[in-house]
């Protein structure tokens, strides 16, 4: 979440300086300037003569309201002189926004800066947007459940769920309170998917509810064996691409504007490239292969508040926590926001296998289930199915 969060406001701040000079130069009132430039630093090194040296700009102008303003930017020119125009653009209800004419011209920089703000921004919250679509009643499709997902609930109906643990809508996993006809998310019928996962399911005979007491070998299976090395492998493209996409996108907006040196543009572009390969690195690190077993040990859930800036809305949210504790004593902390079916599918005192390469849990007994999540993409299934209905690969049990 820190790190979406961070991202996410680089890439607006990327498309916001894009923008902005883009919009001051087409709706933007234009002014003369008084210029004051002066140099700093040394020269550039491999760069051509006109633009070896960074120069700091100053300059001041008077606005439609009569008032003086100032602005401050950076260009590059040669060891002597700077091309600077002497006009100046900006917005007359705001005039403190504003730059020189010649920077809020049209350039390759602002198409660049504009391009990585987009891709930071559609890659951070495109999960993020898929699950919250998910939720919604008029949606379709089951949602990931083993992630965070996000979605509104009115704070009389969270309660209501409070008294009914272990009911489920089979179609998206949301707790159904007692009685209900229709499911209070998805708004599927639940007559004859609802069910009570902690009693025995009825129709089974004993062999079958004793072969569901134990691991699943499935997970040693060459297709979910498949699956996991080409998790790793896309994690390991995704993690390059994006390291590599970073320096040399700053490195050609140094080179194409004029108000952004290359050695910021570089610095700027590799540090970015680092937050990303750090990113990645740790990402990939917890999609280890192999298993470790242990113990629920702790179920709670505690309620927050958000409210926006002035107070004026306030969203109601519950999260609710499982914390499993590994044989050899390590405690994991897993967190459902607005989200309570795998909170609900486990109980303390239940035996867990953690499958490492999915991040995914699978209960050791699941006789008295009637529905079971995919520990390979999170949808939920009915108990009696083999595989999944959604990717389509083995179930473990």
């Amino acid at each position: 979440m820190v790190w979406r969060i961070i991202i996410s406001a680089v890439g607006l701040i990327l498309i916001i300086m894009a923008l902005g000079n883009l919009l001051l130069f087409i709706w933007g009132s234009q002014a003369q300037a008084s210029i004051s430039p002066r140099r700093y630093g040394g020269e550039r090194l491999g760069a051509v003569n006109d633009f070896r040296y960074t120069w700091y700009v100053d300059y001041t102008f008077t606005a439609d309201n009569g008032r003086i303003y100032e602005g401050h930017l950076t260009k590059l020119g040669s060891a002597t002189t700077v091309s600077v125009d002497n006009k100046v653009r900006y917005f007359s209800f705001a005039p403190f926004i504003n730059t020189l004419e010649d920077t809020a011209r049209p350039n390759l920089g602002q198409l660049a800066m504009l391009v990585v703000g987009v891709f930071c921004l559609v890659v951070m919250n495109s999960k993020q947007k898929k699950h919250q679509k998910q939720r919604k009643i008029s949606g379709s499709g089951t949602p990931d459940l083993w992630s965070i997902v996000d979605y509104d609930d009115s704070i009389e109906e969270l309660y209501q769920m409070e008294g009914n643990m272990g009911k489920f809508c089979v179609k998206c996993g949301s707790a159904v309170s007692e009685g209900a006809r229709f499911c209070p998310i998805c708004g599927n019928a639940v007559q004859a998917v609802q069910g009570d996962t902690r009693q025995p399911v009825s129709g089974f005979q004993q062999a079958r509810q004793q072969s569901l007491v134990g691991w699943t070998n499935r997970h040693l299976e060459p297709a979910v064996l498949a699956r996991a090395a080409k998790n790793k492998k896309g994690a390991w493209i995704f993690t390059v691409v994006l390291t590599i996409a970073f320096p040399v996108g700053f490195f050609i907006a140094g080179n194409v504007m004029e108000d952004l040196p290359l050695n910021e543009a570089v610095i700027i572009g590799v540090g970015l490239g680092v937050l990303m390969l750090v990113i990645g690195l740790v990402r990939i690190s917890r999609m280890k292969s192999g298993t470790w077993e242990g113990t629920v040990t702790d179920k709670r859930h505690k309620q927050k508040i958000e409210r926006d800036q002035d107070d004026s809305y306030i969203r109601y949210r519950t999260v609710y926590t499982l914390v499993l504790t590994e044989d050899n004593g390590k405690k994991h902390t897993l967190n459902y926001t607005d989200n309570r079916a795998v909170y609900d599918y486990f109980n303390i005192g239940d035996r867990v296998r953690c499958h490492m390469a999915f991040g995914t849990y699978e209960k050791y007994d699941k006789s008295k289930d009637s529905m079971l999540f995919c520990n390979i993409c999170g949808k939920i299934n009915d108990i009696t199915s083999d595989t999944c209905h959604s990717c389509r690969l083995p179930l473990f049990k």
